[in-house]
């Protein structure tokens, strides 16, 4: 079992100062949320030479959580997808948590809408 590759993914705010740690711990950041770390991220990768793995994060209705609006996604989804330091696989949410399974749903659903929107384009 030793001899398996781990890879550490990232799901959380991240802070700009942080981002030379992140990229040398984790594989990708699934919390991409503003466009400064974006940037941030863009220049340090750069910097190291490669692509580094990331995902928008959308937070839905839920005001408290860090992440893009909805309303948000396709114009960040844009501008990082713009930056060649960045490699964008998808977009990342964590929904509210609902003991029954059909109350989330909505949340995952309104994700993948948006997901099919941005390869289709406007």
């Amino acid at each position: 079992m030793s001899d398996l590759e781990v890879s550490w993914h990232f799901i959380g705010h991240l802070q700009s100062n942080k981002v030379k740690a992140a990229l040398e711990s984790f594989a990708c950041i699934h919390t991409l949320d503003r466009e400064s770390l974006a940037r941030e991220l863009n220049r340090a990768a750069q910097k190291l030479g490669k692509q580094f793995r990331s995902c928008p994060g959308e937070h839905g209705d839920e005001e408290s959580k860090s992440g893009l609006a909805p309303e948000d996604v396709s114009a960040f989804f844009d501008l990082a997808s713009s930056l060649d330091g960045l490699d964008i696989r998808g977009l990342m949410a964590l929904p509210p948590y609902y003991d029954d399974p059909e109350e989330v749903r909505p949340h995952f659903r309104t994700l993948r809408e948006l997901l099919e929107r941005l390869r289709t384009g406007p």
